[in-house]
């Protein structure tokens, strides 16, 4: 059964940014099939970072279902889910900021240059994992998801494991793709894409 895993915006900026291949949502929805994960962002992270700013192309990530945004309400069906998943968004805030968090409700608050993005989707994860159920994060930016890991040793949750996009490369790479159908094989060059650093554009 596929795993979880969500997408952080800089994971996403960099994959949508791929310009030397003709069909960029394809060559995503074959990376996913091939990680065997079904890739969501979380939905306070399209709506505050990527939703008013991204362009029509990069929308149709989004459109064609490649990458799937949950409706909250759906992950958090009880009152005690909700009530864990606030008080994972303010512990590791703590932890990661040395401070309260700044908001008076963190369901309908936003803070920029805060990695409430890290924050939000490591604490959503976390309400989803269970010893049988790893929740995968995907960040190039994974300093402040790793520092979270390493300090979060007293949280009651699992956290999510962090890779990057080289990670999930070389996930493939060692774990092989000989059993991989050929609907989500890849090439060589389009594993090279897949992991390549750039520099983002203002334009995500």
């Amino acid at each position: 059964m596929p795993r979880t895993a969500y997408i952080d915006t800089d994971f996403f900026q960099a994959l949508a940014d791929i310009e030397r291949h003709n069909d960029v949502p394809s060559l995503l929805n074959r990376f996913f099939i091939a990680l065997d994960v079904v890739p969501y962002m979380h939905p306070f992270v399209y709506k505050h970072e990527i939703e008013h700013f991204i362009n029509p192309k990069k929308r149709k990530i989004f459109e064609m279902g490649v990458i799937k945004i949950p409706q909250i309400s759906e992950v958090l069906d009880n009152p005690l889910k909700e009530f864990l998943y606030k008080n994972t968004v303010e512990e590791l805030y703590r932890i990661l900021n040395r401070d309260e968090i700044p908001l008076n409700d963190v369901m309908s608050e936003w803070k920029y240059m805060a990695n409430l993005g890290e924050i939000h989707s490591m604490a959503l994860g976390a309400i989803q994992s269970d010893m049988h159920n790893e929740i995968w994060f995907l960040s190039d930016d994974c300093n402040a998801s790793r520092r979270i890991k390493f300090f979060a040793s007293t949280l009651v949750q699992k956290l999510p494991r962090v890779l990057t996009r080289l990670d999930c490369v070389n996930h493939l790479r060692t774990n092989g793709q000989e059993i991989l159908t050929n609907e989500c094989k890849l090439s060589g060059r389009e594993l090279k894409m897949l992991s390549y650093e750039k520099k983002h554009s203002e334009d995500i």
